[in-house]
């Protein structure tokens, strides 16, 4: 009856020791697949991260390309402008000389006019 008793316990142990074994096997499949989509996961968040950092720089490379694009088109249309001042200037100037020039030619029309008008006196008196 005692070696029933222990043949019963060790039995016992026995089974509680297959039991917690199974479970620990258990525990360590389900530990070992979560560490495989662990790495799966990890690998899956550097690639989008990877693509991420491609995409801001790819980003950030065609906004710099088009702000030297429009610093270069303000640029030229800037320069355009320039020219176009100086032309406009040229002919300001071209039209203040010769606004200049006639109001010289009147006043030396006018000179004449008066010249002749005392020659023509001067002649009527000696006359």
């Amino acid at each position: 009856m005692m070696q029933k008793k222990i043949d019963d316990h060790l039995k016992a142990i026995a089974t509680e020791h297959e039991r917690a074994k199974r479970l620990l096997d258990d525990r360590e499949r389900g530990l070992k697949a979560r560490e495989v989509l662990n790495d799966s996961e990890k690998r899956k968040l550097d690639d989008e991260k990877k693509r991420m950092v491609e995409m801001a720089t790819l980003d950030h490379n065609k906004a710099a390309e088009k702000a030297l694009k429009l610093a270069n088109d303000q640029k030229r249309e800037i320069e355009t402008l320039n020219q176009k001042i100086i032309k406009l200037q040229k002919k300001l100037d071209e039209k203040q000389w010769l606004e200049q020039m006639k109001a010289a030619l009147e006043a030396m029309k006018h000179m004449t006019d008066e010249a002749k008008r005392k020659k023509e006196s001067i002649n009527s008196e000696r006359y």
